[in-house]
């Protein structure tokens, strides 16, 4: 509850988005089940939950706009707020239900939507460094982002889905390690920034991106250990079958 309709507690501050994950899992199915009692007789299940897609996608973001244009709501405090971004989630579904009933034509048109969410990536980036490098950021700039961004990656998932791909063994090893304690990463980051941060002020650039690098290693060794401390032993309770 801590930010589920008020800006972020600093309480563990990196949690914001486990709210809006945890709480998208609650109302979903209820919201899903209450739709499919009106549609489904007239629309049947695939568009029933299409249209549930739909409604989250456009409210939350309709929401965004209409609060920044009508109260005195930062969306600062909105993107880390969790009704108010219950649509984060909603566009990895929208892409599985592509995937459920529309595969071949997803598949064949990969490299077609990698290469349109590109721009649409560029533009997301740009309108965030807008917002945080200028005197004045842009409010709707970033109301903006928080649209693209997922649209983007949406686009660009079937590429990295349906392509094959031949790396050096090196940069397997080390994309599968990433990947597995990525959760730690995104748990321990924070800690890790604030327990090293004030006793490194760079001066010139290349001991900024030297520190960055640094700090990446740290997060990732913390992880590891995490992962392997932790993280891994409650995925064998929970894989293990109980008679």
């Amino acid at each position: 509850m801590q930010n589920f309709a008020w800006p972020n507690d600093l309480f563990y501050i990196q949690a914001w988005s486990l709210s809006i994950e945890e709480w998208f899992y609650l109302n979903f199915p209820v919201l899903a089940l209450l739709f499919g009692s009106i549609l489904v007789k007239q629309v049947g299940k695939k568009y029933t939950l299409l249209t549930v897609i739909a409604f989250y996608i456009v409210v939350s973001n309709l929401v965004r706009i209409l609060m920044l244009a009508f109260s005195d709501t930062s969306i600062i405090a909105m993107h880390q707020t969790t009704v108010f971004r219950l649509d984060s989630i909603m566009y990895g579904v929208f892409i599985s239900w592509l995937f459920t009933f529309y595969k071949d034509i997803v598949a064949s048109n990969a490299i077609r939507y990698c290469l349109f969410s590109i721009p649409i990536l560029l533009l997301a980036v740009l309108l965030h460094l807008k917002f945080v490098l200028v005197a004045h950021p842009s409010e709707s700039a970033f109301t903006l982002e928080l649209l693209l961004t997922p649209v983007a990656f949406c686009l660009l998932l079937p590429y990295f889905i349906f392509k094959e791909f031949k790396v050096p063994k090196v940069v397997h090893l080390f994309v599968t390690i990433v990947s597995i304690v990525s959760y730690s990463v995104y748990l321990n980051h924070y800690f890790v920034l604030i327990s090293v941060w004030p006793h490194f002020q760079p001066v010139s650039a290349i001991q900024g991106i030297g520190m960055f690098l640094l700090l990446c290693i740290a997060i990732l060794l913390v992880s590891i250990v995490q992962y392997k401390l932790i993280e891994e032993p409650f995925l064998k309770l929970r894989d293990r079958r109980v008679l």
